[in-house]
């Protein structure tokens, strides 16, 4: 099924509407492993990075095989080993060693989940990789899924405007907060800005029009052309001073703070910052009464009138679990024409050896 975005990115079109085409589950992951062969990735790392991809596709989210489009996730010739620092029981700082953010990215988790085991609190910076980590709520949830609250922020390069800017200096610096509970985890997975990156890219290539009042033009003026957004800046998550000042907040904790770049020039950052803090619920209280707790609270907030229009209350991560149950259903995601004949193209450009052309 096509995401929500995506649908209403096809109701906003001016431009040509997209045929759609059923691929198999199998078929998806043989292209990804395919493209990411062909870009260099090592077979360890393409397994990670395909799971992160393929969690995000089949929840709805830009974050999924759109990724692999354009100039796609090509891995660096020179990578070093990813090297992992502890300086106290509950804190480590992660070297990517220019490697993937995804693969970094778990690296960092897993390293979180062994410290928060031992003191109940876990902070991990990870720095010096060479991409995005993907849908951060991929790696919260792993936490939440190891019973422990999970908090990731990323940074990004420069796309966002700040509050009264007419112009791009911070990134879209997504946040994932997961909750364990007594069944599925609450996976809270944001953007800091109006509008996704990759919802802009998807737009430009559907010919499709941004909603109102998402993006400036280069001129700082308002917008609803993807190209001239891209060429612009997108406004903050609310549109107003507090998105922007999240997206300011995250712009140290993902840049200053761990010493990655920050404000760096619009698509050129050569690093990319991310935090990951893992916490043990029942530092302050039982487990079992963190668990009912917050048991209680979704029920209760399941249980509240609704608004018209409204057929059901639904907690952080439900509608992308539902979508990903669906699919898992049918065994197959839905994709453009368009993005399934890049991909098929990139993926026909794989060597024999299973290495970069």
């Amino acid at each position: 099924m096509p995401s929500s975005e995506e649908q209403s990115l096809s109701n906003n079109s001016t431009g040509r509407r997209s045929n759609r085409r059923s691929v198999s589950l199998a078929e998806a992951s043989s292209l990804i492993d395919r493209i990411l062969a062909t870009w260099g990735h090592p077979p360890e790392e393409r397994s990670i990075m395909a799971a992160v991809l393929l969690y995000a596709e089949v929840r709805g989210s830009s974050q999924g095989l759109l990724k692999l489009c354009g100039a796609g996730i090509p891995r660096e010739r020179i990578t070093q080993e990813i090297a992992v620092t502890r300086s106290s029981t509950s804190i480590a700082k992660v070297d990517a060693g220019r490697r993937s953010g995804m693969v970094a990215m778990q690296r960092a988790v897993d390293v979180a989940i062994e410290l928060v085991r031992v003191s109940g609190v876990a902070v991990v910076e990870m720095s010096n990789t060479s991409s995005s980590t993907g849908a951060i709520g991929y790696f919260s949830r792993q936490l939440a899924e190891a019973e422990h609250i999970g908090i990731v922020a990323s940074g990004t390069p420069a796309l966002v405007a700040p509050f009264g800017a007419g112009t791009a200096a911070l990134g879209t610096n997504p946040l994932s907060i997961a909750i364990p509970t007594l069944s599925q985890p609450m996976v809270l997975d944001i953007t800091t800005a109006a509008i996704p990156f990759f919802d802009v890219l998807r737009a430009q290539a559907l010919g499709s029009q941004l909603p109102s009042g998402v993006a400036l033009d280069s001129h700082g003026e308002p917008t609803i052309d993807p190209t001239a957004a891209l060429n612009g800046a997108f406004l903050a998550l609310d549109r107003g001073a507090r998105g922007a000042g999240l997206a300011l907040a995250l712009e140290v904790l993902t840049g200053v703070f761990v010493g990655a770049d920050s404000l760096g020039k619009r698509g050129a950052r050569k690093d990319w910052g991310n935090l990951v803090i893992a916490l043990d619920p029942g530092i302050f209280i039982q487990r079992s009464q963190f668990l009912e707790g917050v048991q209680r609270l979704f029920d209760t907030i399941r249980a509240l009138p609704r608004m018209s229009g409204f057929q059901e209350i639904l907690i952080p991560g439900e509608r992308g679990d539902r979508c990903a149950a669906a699919v898992e259903h049918r065994s197959a995601i839905e994709l453009s024409d368009e993005v399934y004949s890049e991909l098929s193209a990139i993926a026909s450009k794989t060597c024999a050896n299973d290495g970069p052309l």
